[in-house]
């Protein structure tokens, strides 16, 4: 699945309502059965990317854009065993989570 547009109007950022939506995209998109969420956005707009990996998202991919300059591609990975491998491509986990959920799965 991939976020494509969301604004929140300035008088109402800073208070929970992109990290309720996020949330609420998220619960869906795992219901309905997608493997992952993706958006891009620009490299500077750190609160929205802070709000995202604090809910799990990853930084997947970087790109340079004639139109929008600068991005850097999340992913929200709902299948446990993709999110894994994803966070140890990162560096972030080591070969034994993965492992197990290998394990897990047969």
């Amino acid at each position: 699945f991939y976020m494509a547009a969301s604004l929140v109007l300035p008088e109402f950022r800073k208070q929970g309502f992109y990290s309720r939506l996020v949330q609420c995209i998220l619960e869906r998109t795992g219901e309905r059965g997608f493997q992952s969420v993706s958006s891009r956005h620009m490299m500077t707009n750190n609160p929205v990317l802070i709000a995202k990996m604090k809910l799990g998202f990853l930084i997947s991919g970087f790109e340079v854009t004639a139109v929008h300059g600068a991005l850097v591609r999340l992913s929200f990975h709902h299948n446990e065993l993709r999110g894994a491998a994803a966070r140890f491509r990162a560096g972030l986990v080591g070969e034994n989570e993965v492992l197990r959920l290998l394990k897990q799965s047969e």
